[in-house]
């Protein structure tokens, strides 16, 4: 089942003119699509599994992620990739939950995507799972996969699981790193 999932009326949590963040949440709507099997939960506990992709290669994930709120999390990452440059997209300071040497390239990949014709990034919503160990669990998981099917992720945690080897699904998965759930 796939369908388009309603962009949160949430805004981000910094100041921002709320104009920007209404055309930002207009423009990521029709890119933000939940293929999950079940869909979106019935209640607002939940943690959405998800890829972003350019919008012309939609299988071809280059970052795979977490969140209980995908919609606020899919304006998160294009405004701080825009933030984090002061480009003429976006008007703010670098956010507090902009982290700029672990996603440096996740967000030079957006800008770039923004130069060449305005695009953005497409946001897949893979499944959703219950508890935060589930979602680090399931986020690791989709990372693995996506590494053996061949895609170039920006991911920090697939950095890591290509020198572990990613066939060795053993400790692949152990509870040593944490990743950080981002809500």
């Amino acid at each position: 089942m796939v369908t388009h999932t309603q962009m949160s009326d949430d805004a981000p949590e910094h100041p921002v003119q709320q104009s920007f963040i209404a055309e930002l949440r207009r423009r990521l709507a029709p890119l933000l699509v939940d293929a999950s099997p079940a869909g979106p939960p019935a209640h607002s506990d939940g943690f959405a599994i998800y890829t972003l992709a350019d919008p012309r290669q939609v299988v071809a994930p280059r970052y795979v992620g977490q969140s209980r709120r995908p919609s606020r999390r899919f304006i998160q990452h294009v405004m701080a990739a825009h933030s984090a440059r002061q480009s003429s997209l976006s008007p703010v300071e670098v956010p507090w939950w902009y982290a700029p040497l672990e996603l440096q390239p996740l967000h030079h990949w957006i800008r770039d995507l923004s130069r060449d014709g305005g695009r953005l990034p497409c946001m897949m919503v893979h499944d959703w799972v219950a508890t935060e160990a589930d979602a680090r669990q399931a986020e690791r998981r989709l990372i693995a996969d996506c590494l053996q099917s061949g895609h170039s992720l920006f991911n920090v945690e697939a950095r890591r699981l290509r020198v572990k080897g990613v066939g060795d699904s053993g400790d692949l998965f152990a509870a040593d790193h944490h990743v950080a759930v981002r809500r």
